[in-house]
Order: structure tokens, then C-alpha cells, then sequence
């Protein structure tokens, strides 16, 4: 049934796009107010880390320095840990900063894009098919006498078919990036303890067609 103008806009009040961007409250039902209300229907831990990570790339935050992994924010991120984040990768210390500000359940402040899918293994915790501000995390191939080495990721939409997803990644050209990936060898999803659904089954947006205004990766 078709929800009226009034019904359209109460869902557009406060709600974001998968850009971060504030929806327009014209009680029009396009794609992204679409995508909105399909998050809507997750619980509200969900919806907490969504509006953390991606009103961080709404707010353009990135790293103030000339091309090195370093700066205030990135500082910020690995203080918990104790680490020296300079010239390291911080897209998993971003999944831990969030989850940890929004109180989900992460017995470890991860770092590493390895360590999340050895936790997510021994814990039961890989999923065949995403939700939205589920964990995506990849292993590069490895080079022998170096450590593994990989990145992660919060899951925006996803395609069952294609395999094929989008994301709000950290420590994309110093700053965070939303964007598509492709499926690759190595990859895992990851559902954070506490992570479910209030109503059911969210329906992610057929072949992520309409989720506009963003680039492969």
C-alpha cells in the first residue's frame, strides 16, 4: 500500500542517505528515502553506527597531513589501543571506534583487518549475506616474509547476486570513502554481537542500482 506524503516525510525527518547527507523531507519516496526506511526496520545499535561512520564522511573528516596515515582524527582512533596510528592503516580501527561509541559488543578493539576474521571464526560470527553496518573485511594475497594484510568495512547494500556490495570504507586517499567493491577471494562478513533485525527481513536494493553518487573501488 502507498504511503501518503505525511507518512513519506515522518521517515525522512532526521534520516540519512547512504552518503551521510541529510534526506530532503519533500514526502516524495525515492531510492534513498527507500534505503532509509529499510534501515529503519534494523535495531537501533544499527542505526547508531550508521549514522556515526557515515556522518563522519558527511563531514569530509580526513587526515591533516601531506599524504601520510596521520593526524588528529587518526590519533583519536588508535588511542584506545595505545598505538602510534603514523603511516598505519586505520580502516579497522574506524570499525572499532564506531562500534565501541555506539556500545556494541566488540571484546576486542581490532586493528586489523586479519585479526577481525580470526575473532569472527573462532566466535561464530561470518554471515553469508549482509546487513547493512555489517563488517566486510578482505585479506590481500600474501607476501612471503610479511605479515597478512587487508581491509575492512561497513556494508552500505548488498547484491546476492553479483556479490557484489556497498560501503563506507576508512583510510581511502586519507580520508573515508563510500563506494562499491566487488567479490573477491578472502573476504568474510562479519555480524557484531547484538547486530539483528527488529521487523524482519531488510530487503537490500536490487543490484545496488540506485544507490547513486558512488564510485568502484
Amino acid at each position: 500500500m502507498a504511503l501518503s506524503k505525511d507518512e513519506v516525510r515522518k521517515i525522512q525527518t532526521g534520516g540519512i542517505d547512504w552518503l551521510g547527507q541529510p534526506l530532503k523531507v519533500d514526502g516524495l519516496m525515492g531510492p534513498k528515502t527507500a534505503w532509509w526506511q529499510g534501515i529503519k526496520t534494523l535495531d537501533q545499535k544499527r542505526q547508531d553506527v550508521g549514522q556515526l561512520v557515515l556522518g563522519y564522511h558527511a563531514s569530509n573528516v580526513g587526515v591533516e597531513t601531506t599524504g601520510r596515515n596521520d593526524g588528529p582524527f587518526v590519533d583519536m582512533l588508535f588511542e584506545p589501543v595505545g598505538m602510534d596510528g603514523r603511516n598505519y592503516a586505520w580502516c579497522v580501527a574506524l570499525i572499532s571506534f564506531c562500534l565501541k561509541q555506539c556500545n556494541v559488543p566488540w571484546p576486542k578493539y581490532h586493528t586489523s583487518a586479519y585479526q577481525v576474521i580470526q575473532w569472527a571464526k573462532e566466535n561464530q560470527k561470518i554471515v553469508e549475506n549482509p546487513l547493512p553496518f555489517d563488517i566486510e573485511v578482505f585479506l590481500y594475497p600474501k607476501v612471503k616474509g610479511e605479515d597478512w594484510k587487508g581491509h575492512g568495512r561497513f556494508v552500505t547494500g548488498y547484491d546476492p547476486i553479483t556479490k557484489r556490495t556497498a560501503g563506507v570504507d576508512g583510510n581511502i586517499q586519507n580520508t573515508i570513502f563510500c563506494g562499491y567493491r566487488d567479490s573477491r577471494p578472502d573476504r568474510y562478513f562479519v555480524r557484531p554481537t547484538g547486530f539483528t533485525n527488529k521487523h524482519g527481513v531488510l530487503t537490500m536494493p536490487t543490484g545496488l542500482i540506485d544507490l547513486d553518487g558512488l564510485a568502484d573501488r
